[in-house]
């Protein structure tokens, strides 16, 4: 093969490598933008991040795979890569069972591996049944991610949060919510014999079959700006991680939290 079609496909791993960090529906927003720009010059990290929603290093790394492109018509094949990849992935989200690596990182690197705030939104905008969160900690830089499941609350679906002392930090999160039906609330409270003990677990789980498990807490940092690790399972198995964290309810180790 000739270096100039090495050169050629190399280019276009290093794109579908970076794209791999997104949701189908994200790339497919990518391919739109693609088609919309009248040149590369104008797909920009700061566009990427506004129209994408994706963290700084997600958007840059993209930027920098697209940026050897030189016309509309390199443009255009970018965005059919875009198109396809999320077809692919749509697909293969199709499977009954299946687990994917989930990272936060301040870089990007050279590894197929899912975006923590990307993969958390789409598990969110994907949920038909029930939407259940466990956190250690809730801050303002987890509002777009709040944002997502109040729209889910607010199309119906059950939203169960539980957090650590979450009576400290109850204010924080219903500014967080805004306007709107409220979750239930439930908090992990120390009980003095041991001031070290905490509720430390960080948990989605929609529809008790998709759960991700990571080591990113619901702020800034654990989304976008740490280097986190988890790992979004589909499989049948995440109803007994379910069923624990219903065990937590129903055993009173986590408590009821009046969001008023």
């Amino acid at each position: 093969m000739s270096e100039p079609a090495n050169k050629h496909l190399s280019h276009i791993r290093e794109i579908t490598r970076s794209l791999l960090r997104l949701s189908p529906e994200q790339m497919r927003t990518f391919a739109e933008v693609c088609l919309r720009m009248p040149d590369v010059t104008h797909l920009t990290a700061d566009r990427l991040q506004r129209e994408l929603r994706i963290s700084t290093a997600d958007a840059v790394g993209i930027a920098r795979a697209t940026s050897r492109a030189q016309d509309n018509n390199n443009l255009r094949d970018i965005a059919l890569i875009a198109a396809a990849s999320a077809e692919h992935e749509s697909a293969r989200e199709q499977d009954s069972e299946r687990v994917d690596v989930v990272c936060t990182g301040p870089v990007q690197f050279a590894v197929p591996v899912r975006a923590t705030f990307a993969t958390m939104i789409e598990m969110v905008q994907q949920a038909h049944s029930e939407v259940v969160i466990v956190g250690y900690v809730f801050t303002a830089g987890a509002a777009g991610f709040v944002r997502h499941v109040l729209q889910a609350r607010q199309r119906g679906l059950p939203v169960t949060i539980i957090g650590n002392r979450m009576e400290q930090s109850i204010a924080a999160l219903r500014q967080l919510w805004g306007p709107g039906p409220a979750p239930v609330l439930y908090s992990w409270e120390n009980d003095g014999t041991d001031e070290m003990t905490s509720l430390h677990a960080k948990l989605l789980i929609c529809d008790k079959d998709t759960a991700l498990v990571t080591s990113a807490n619901y702020s800034l940092h654990g989304l976008h700006e740490n280097v986190e690790i988890g790992l979004r399972v589909r499989s049948p198995s995440v109803m007994r991680l379910s069923d624990f964290v219903r065990q937590l309810i129903a055993s009173s180790t986590v408590v009821p939290v009046s969001w008023d």
